[in-house]
């Protein structure tokens, strides 16, 4: 029996539930920034000056990523993501929505998102 915690949105359109995935996940183990950003965050012109946090990527595909944070974040919130290849070659910052975050044992939380644009086929090559 499991301890941990799941915090799904409901009702949410276009979410697909974690058993019947429609794009593969790639395993990932890079450490990444990411920043909660405002709703309206086109007209937060300073957004990119805020403080980041530091997050590891558990998993992407091209249309979500998988975080492991030492916090919970609320579901629906907003967030900028850094993501870059091993190699430091490519960085590109990606919004974000939350759509699930789940507690895990060791305390830390896994936060599931869903990119507001997707990656694109090369884009997504790059970084796995």
């Amino acid at each position: 029996m499991s301890k941990n915690k799941t915090m799904n949105v409901p009702d949410s359109p276009g979410i697909v539930p974690t058993h019947c995935r429609a794009r593969i996940r790639y395993p990932r183990n890079q450490g990444t920034f990411i920043l909660p950003v405002k709703k309206d965050w086109k007209e937060d012109a300073d957004w990119l000056t805020k403080t980041w946090s530091i997050a590891k990527v558990r998993d992407i595909s091209a249309k979500g990523i998988g975080l492991v944070l030492k916090h919970p974040l609320y579901c629906g919130s907003s967030l900028a993501i850094e993501l870059r290849c091993t190699k430091g070659c490519f960085v590109r910052t990606l919004l974000a929505r939350v759509i699930h975050v789940t507690s895990q044992e060791d305390g830390k939380w896994i936060v599931g998102c869903e990119f507001i644009e997707a990656l694109g086929y090369d884009e997504l090559k790059v970084l796995v």
